[in-house]
């Protein structure tokens, strides 16, 4: 799928002096001051702009992207490498969705990403009936230096189970998966967490400087992650992502319309009396192998790669010295 040779974060467990109501000293340290989360947005938004405005212009649209950039839907059955690719793959959207448009509802944001929760104005086949959403979902953008590396379509419940998918059922799954991870989450108890995660998973969360390997040294990550506030709730509805035949190989024990990716929405105090933080986990259930998805035999988390609302995150900086 994504990350294989990427950048790698070292753990930084640290504790943080808070100032103000806080009462508590276990809070994360964030990776970013405010001021650079706010130009990090800023430069975020601004890519997403100029490349949904150069629709449909595909050669601009993913004129930014690197030569062995990777682009990934598997709900449709896409895994492209480099802009060429990227493109045949999209040539027939300028015909079917000539008036696309996009509209940004909010953003997370990881050092070197950002996920961008979105409405795709106009993409419907036919007429839309008044009374139904336009497809939302997230685009997901991973940078490096002044590139996209990676970019990857999650969808809502709304519009994974829609006429344009029909999921049949998925939303209930997808909040199953949801709930479970916020509490095992909630509950600091390592062997719960352990449990969500394969063998050699990782878990990424730039923001905070943290990497952890393999359900163990995850699960260890229980008493300081989320620093000693209240328990993590889940905020919203998941995002999803299905698995398209095309990407399923012959061996395969998967199927299509399995769940491959749940991105999780949740909230959560880092301290007693510190803001709160509104966050996103996505979590991956299998990898991409020379186009072929390789779904984890039990179901367990394979990949977890964390984003956050600056809004929230500036919030928690001013609370400190």
């Amino acid at each position: 799928m994504h990350r294989v040779g990427s950048l790698m974060l070292v753990v930084i467990l640290i504790a943080a002096a808070c100032a103000g109501d806080v009462e508590d000293d276990s809070a994360p340290t964030i990776a970013m001051a405010s001021s650079e989360l706010q130009a990090w947005e800023t430069a975020s938004v601004a890519f997403f702009d100029r490349s949904h405005e150069a629709y449909p212009d595909l050669d601009r649209v993913f004129a930014e992207y690197a030569a062995d950039a990777v682009f990934y839907d598997p709900t449709f059955g896409d895994y492209f490498i480099g802009p060429e690719q990227i493109v045949r793959g999209w040539a027939q959207m300028p015909g079917a969705f000539p008036d696309l448009d996009t509209d940004i509802q909010s953003a997370f944001l990881a050092t070197d990403g950002a996920a961008i929760v979105a409405e795709w104005v106009n993409l419907w086949l036919g007429e839309k009936p008044p009374e139904l959403p336009w497809p939302a979902g997230l685009e997901v953008f991973r940078f490096r230096g002044d590139e996209i590396a990676e970019s990857e379509i999650w969808y809502t419940i709304e519009t994974l189970e829609g006429p344009m998918h029909s999921c049949a059922g998925c939303a209930v799954d997808l909040r199953s998966l949801a709930d479970s991870y916020v509490a095992r989450w909630s509950s600091r108890d390592a062997g719960e967490i352990a449990a969500l995660y394969s063998e050699d998973a990782i878990v990424l969360d730039s923001m905070f400087a943290i990497e952890a390997d393999g359900a163990v040294e995850i699960g260890e990550l229980a008493a300081v992650r989320y620093g000693s506030g209240d328990a993590i709730a889940r905020a919203g509805e998941p995002f999803g992502m299905l698995l398209d035949a095309r990407l399923i190989g012959a061996d395969s024990g998967a199927a299509a319309g399995d769940i491959v990716g749940v991105g999780v929405q949740f909230s959560w105090s880092a301290a007693k009396g510190a803001p709160t933080v509104d966050s996103l986990a996505l979590l991956y259930f299998g990898r991409v192998n020379d186009g072929v998805y390789e779904a984890h035999p039990a179901n367990l988390i394979v990949e977890e790669s964390v984003f956050h609302d600056p809004t929230s995150l500036m919030a928690l900086n001013a609370g400190r010295p």
